[in-house]
């Protein structure tokens, strides 16, 4: 069962004020009646609907980083994903690895691959 978006969060706890019940608000938004509970037992304590933090190791880079190392890499296609990350800084001013500058030119859609190999075609 897909999660609610915060927009559907927002309306089911307007609908909830409004006087619904929880069932009928539950049957509107296809979703069981337990989450519109645990909403609205959040709501009540944290007067919020959006999502707690969650854990988690932080970022290396940045979005903005991120989009350098595309751009640097899209220039230069045939530099590799090591030579990529020796060419940027990451946010505690310590050089990323490979592994990261491989996963956010992933994210990007670029894939790694070897240039074609072939015979050397002269003018004759």
């Amino acid at each position: 069962m897909p999660r609610l978006t915060s927009a559907e969060r927002e309306r089911a706890i307007g609908r909830l004020e409004a006087g619904d019940t929880p069932e009928a608000v539950a049957a509107t938004f296809q979703c069981h009646i337990s989450t519109i509970y645990r909403l609205l037992q959040r709501f009540v304590i944290t007067r919020s609907t959006a999502d707690a933090e969650r854990s988690g190791r932080p970022r290396v880079t940045t979005p903005r980083q991120d989009r350098y190392i595309f751009r640097n890499h899209v220039a230069h296609p045939f530099r590799t994903a090591a030579e990529t990350a020796r060419t940027v800084i990451g946010t505690h001013q310590a050089p990323i690895s490979r592994q990261t500058a491989s996963r956010r030119l992933r994210l990007r859609g670029l894939r790694n691959c070897r240039p074609a190999r072939g015979p050397v075609l002269t003018v004759r």
